[in-house]
């Protein structure tokens, strides 16, 4: 699990070297970076599940997610 955030956290460094961060709130991008990383180590989590986790709305990850595509 430590992997999952690590990754994670590697993400949202990469999100702000892209300038992905200025003026949205933090929830929705570490939503983002969270579902990415759970992906990416095989954790197969849903958006909605992850906008309840982050207290956002699905649309909301589903933007940040273009957003770094």
């Amino acid at each position: 699990m430590n992997a999952v955030v690590l990754t994670a956290l590697r993400l949202i460094t990469r999100f702000k070297k892209d300038w992905i961060c200025i003026g949205r709130r933090p929830d929705g991008i570490c939503g983002a970076a969270m579902l990415i990383a759970s992906r990416a180590h095989g954790f197969h989590k849903g958006q909605v599940e992850i906008a309840k986790l982050f207290r956002v709305g699905g649309d909301t990850i589903k933007r940040r997610l273009l957003d770094f595509k």
